[in-house]
């Protein structure tokens, strides 16, 4: 639903994690089967019941969105300077045998999403003349 708000409102808009993973994953609350059944990855950060609603646990609550490049001349198909890379979560994990007698397992009660950027040069750039640069404090 704010997806679809904002193509209306503001053009395309990319869901990055979605369209690496194919669903929208887990990055609050998260669970693991054990032997015992479902249990919380996550003790201490997340209000233990969290977990005792459906409708709380194993939730995506973390979105990275790109709003593509919209040349502001109409009808120009320019090429498109900034696309997204790379998308994934990030689970901030403790290292218990480094920190010894950590209270927690990860850094916060979400998991964090990275991504990255490329920065893609028009030809038009790459074919310009520059002016010859000088170095600094010759006044040559």
């Amino acid at each position: 639903a704010v997806l679809q708000l904002f193509k209306e409102r503001l053009g395309e808009v990319r869901d990055l994690l979605y369209d690496v993973t194919g669903c929208h994953p887990v990055t609050y609350a998260d669970t693991r089967l054990t032997g015992q059944g479902e249990v919380p990855v996550e003790r201490v950060l997340t209000n233990a019941s969290v977990y005792n609603s459906t409708s709380l646990k194993r939730q995506c609550l973390d979105y990275m969105l790109f709003f593509p490049y919209v040349s502001p001349l109409d009808g120009e198909n320019g090429h498109e300077p900034v696309v997204p890379a790379t998308c994934q979560i990030q689970k901030f994990s403790v290292d218990r045998s480094k920190d010894v007698g950590a209270p927690v397992t990860q850094l916060s009660d979400h998991y964090g999403l990275e991504g990255s950027l490329a920065i893609i040069e028009s030809p038009a750039y790459l074919s310009a003349q520059r002016p010859e640069q000088r170095s600094r404090g010759t006044d040559v």
